[in-house]
């Protein structure tokens, strides 16, 4: 991706953090400091979103941007997409797979928008379904939540879990310091680098595993 798209996507992402926080620690809401490095993330999205209308403009081009049109990535409208297309595709993946979905999500009113790649995120959410097979799932959590700068999408499954050893190998091998086991985690982080997401994972023996992913706007 561009270095303003990496740029966009990773002070989104701190952002994304940044209001997650507040729900752990609700002293947070009202801490004057805190409020200020919001308000500065804040003021950071924009001005890289100014330049990055600027780049579209000199290319006349406002659907893609520049490494989109060698990558496949495109310019995706979330509300649309949410509501038009997110129910249909876990319809469809239920015939395939022997799971049960429960699909939600929420949307806001200002028009946000996102570059993805659709064959790339296809297959890292059958590998996240399969993941889940694999740990003797029978149903997954899938929520979406459009926050100001960002999405959170949470899959939630019921299987066998994992223990805080598998955690901390999942954590070496998002930074390269550790041996991928398995094509479904290895293209799942794969998906999740290419696009700028981040990922974390929560899990407990004999209580399921959780997904969370930060989604960038564009």
């Amino acid at each position: 991706m561009s270095l303003n798209h990496d740029l966009r996507n990773h002070i989104s992402v701190a952002f994304g953090y940044l209001e997650l926080l507040p729900t752990k620690f609700p002293e947070l809401k009202n801490n004057h400091h805190f409020n200020h490095v919001k308000n500065g993330m804040a003021r950071a999205i924009e001005i890289s979103e100014n330049l990055s209308l600027a780049i579209n403009d000199c290319l006349n081009n406002t659907e893609f941007s520049p490494a989109s049109k060698k990558t496949g990535f495109a310019r995706i409208k979330v509300q649309e997409y949410l509501n038009h297309s997110t129910t249909s595709i876990y319809e469809e993946l239920s015939e395939v797979y022997d799971i049960d979905f429960n699909v939600t999500f929420s949307t806001i009113n200002d028009d946000k928008y996102v570059y993805l790649n659709q064959e790339s995120l296809k297959k890292a959410r059958e590998n996240i379904i399969t993941n889940a097979i694999a740990a003797k799932a029978t149903h997954i959590d899938i929520d979406f939540e459009m926050k100001n700068y960002c999405i959170v999408a949470t899959f939630k499954d019921n299987g066998k879990g994992m223990t805080q050893e598998d955690l901390d190998k999942l954590m070496l091998q998002q930074h390269g310091d550790g041996i991928l086991h398995g094509l479904g985690t290895q293209n799942i982080l794969k998906t999740i680098e290419e696009h700028g997401f981040m990922v974390s994972y929560s899990s407990l023996p004999n209580m399921g595993t959780s997904i969370r992913l930060l989604i960038p706007y564009n």
